[in-house]
């Protein structure tokens, strides 16, 4: 699925994944991957992660996790996307406010800078099957008081990850530690 959408959408192969240039971890000769190949091996290590137990993390595994999650989103994205046009329906209301205002490339540049607005973080929450619960700290012209949004909806019975948002670029999650 991930090499298809790569030699579908060409804006993809100029997705600069990790921010450097990575030499492949498994081959000794160190030549340098191709984006699709490396998109692949990013996901898989997310995979590994995921299916590994509890030892020492690598800082390059955790910024490889966190391309494979923005990686996600914009396959999600083109994935919907492409049933558009095949059923003309979408899975939930936001997409329809997402595809109006941007195009799938630029959904890829937002959410390779990190700009997680209310429609990026309804895509965040659909993708990993979530409620993101949002307690937004930033005073805004408009409200001078703490509010609190829930991702993408309050309809579904995904489980909740709650987040305070204490600036405009940032949210910090919240744990609760039973007695």
């Amino acid at each position: 699925a991930i090499v298809g959408a790569f030699a579908r959408y060409d804006f993809l192969k100029q997705w600069p994944l990790l921010r450097e240039d990575i030499v492949s971890q498994n081959n000794s000769s160190n030549t340098v991957m191709s984006n699709d190949l490396l998109a692949v091996d990013i996901m898989r290590t997310l995979w590994d992660v995921q299916h590994a137990g509890s030892g020492a993390r690598e800082k390059i595994v955790d910024g490889r996790c966190v391309e494979a999650l923005r990686l996600m989103l914009v396959l999600r994205a083109l994935d919907v996307f492409e049933s558009l046009d095949e059923f003309h329906s979408l899975p939930r209301s936001f997409y329809s406010r997402l595809f109006t205002d941007h195009n799938p490339r630029q959904i890829m540049h937002r959410i390779n800078e990190g700009i997680f607005e209310e429609d990026e973080l309804c895509l965040l929450a659909d993708t990993l099957r979530i409620r993101l619960e949002i307690f937004d700290c930033t005073i805004s012209a408009k409200n001078e008081s703490p509010s609190m949004h829930l991702y993408p909806d309050a309809e579904n019975s995904f489980p909740v990850l709650s987040f305070i948002k204490a600036n405009d670029r940032y949210l910090y999650s919240v744990y609760y530690m039973a007695d």
